[in-house]
């Protein structure tokens, strides 16, 4: 397991995803792959998408069960930490 900061910006926060550091992007699974994410009790199937971004470090994209929880429990600002447990399974809080 590896541990990452995420600082939620305020796009994160507003929309349910968040991109990954290129220090960290050799832990996640290739794009369009399922990834399930844990948060604050409950989790949900999001995906990770490597297109977005020019040098195609992966964005997770939690979509609105995440961005739910996130406005619910934490600000714009806020860092969290994300746990990763293997390629395609993180857990956030």
């Amino acid at each position: 397991m590896t541990e990452m900061p995420l600082t939620l910006q305020k796009t994160y926060h507003r929309m349910g995803f968040f991109n990954v550091p290129v220090s960290h992007e050799r832990f996640f699974g290739q794009d369009g792959e399922v990834i399930r994410i844990d948060f604050g009790g409950q989790h949900t199937e999001g995906s990770i998408n490597r297109r977005c971004n020019l040098n195609h470090t992966p964005r997770i994209m939690g979509y609105v069960p995440l961005r739910d929880w996130l406005q619910k429990h934490y600000a714009s600002g806020d860092t969290l930490t994300v746990t990763i447990r293997n390629p395609n399974h993180i857990v956030i809080g």
